[in-house]
């Protein structure tokens, strides 16, 4: 009788083991494949910026701000359970776009470089014009032209600053934070910063300081809408029908005048 060659055997064994894999890898991928995502997460990941007041900033030790409730009161009426998280803003889309956020807020214009790595909601705040803040004892900056030659501050990742990109001759100083702006301009690190006017604003009443002159762009505004992970078109849609009734019922003005956000 002949005996089987072990190296056969070897083989033979080898060629099932290899078999049996790619057959489990094929049923693995057919099944993610298939596999469903729910319309809404059963807890809503928010991702947000801390530094950008009155949105999204840290008062006593949390997270507070006009978007914070808003974002709360979105999660509270789709009946689910949220948890939020302090990103900083130039990670923020991209980690939304990959999933790890199933949501994003915080004084968030849509572009369209933006719309390609998520889907936004409808705006729930418009008409938010962009403002130069300089020195009081320092020339006063009256046209886009005064700004030529100027060191300007800005907070990296914010249309301010791919607004100032576009122009000419002028130097653009990165700063970590609005408050990091106002301790620049006081120091002459900058010849002035720019912010929205709903920044600038909460800035001059936290601050009681009136050592600044302030100079809106003309036809420059923001519009705010919230930035939802692509996977999740009907948590878009169930955030927009939020939003509208959220104006119907007055909800949305009472936040608003809770942070004097106009």
């Amino acid at each position: 009788m002949r005996e089987f060659d072990p190296r056969s055997r070897q083989l033979l064994v080898t060629f099932l083991i290899t078999m049996l894999c790619i057959c489990a890898g094929f049923i693995l991928v057919r099944y993610a494949l298939t596999k469903k995502l729910p319309d809404v997460p059963p807890i809503i990941s928010i991702a947000t910026t801390a530094d950008y007041p009155p949105f999204s900033f840290i008062g006593n030790g949390e997270l507070v701000g006009f978007d914070i409730d808003l974002g709360k009161e979105i999660v509270y009426r789709l009946g689910k359970q949220f948890t939020i998280h302090d990103v900083p803003f130039e990670l923020i889309f991209i980690k939304v776009h990959e999933g790890e956020y199933s949501m994003a807020i915080g004084g968030i214009t849509p572009t369209a470089n933006r719309e390609k790595l998520v889907l936004f909601s409808k705006p729930y705040l418009g008409y938010d014009p962009l403002m130069i803040v300089s020195r009081s004892d320092a020339k006063k900056l009256e046209n886009l032209l005064s700004l030529e030659g100027k060191n300007i501050g800005v907070t990296p990742g914010y249309t301010s600053e791919l607004w100032l990109k576009t122009l000419k001759n002028i130097k653009i100083s990165a700063q970590p934070s609005l408050d990091d702006c106002v301790l620049a301009l006081k120091s002459g690190t900058i010849d002035a910063f720019v912010a929205t006017a709903q920044n600038v604003r909460y800035m001059l009443e936290r601050l009681g300081d009136t050592n600044f002159n302030v100079m809106p762009l003309p036809d420059v505004n923001e519009n705010y809408a919230i930035a939802v992970d692509q996977a999740y078109p009907v948590l878009r849609d169930s955030i927009n029908r939020i939003l509208s009734d959220m104006e119907s019922d007055g909800t949305l003005q009472k936040i608003k005048d809770t942070w004097h956000v106009r």
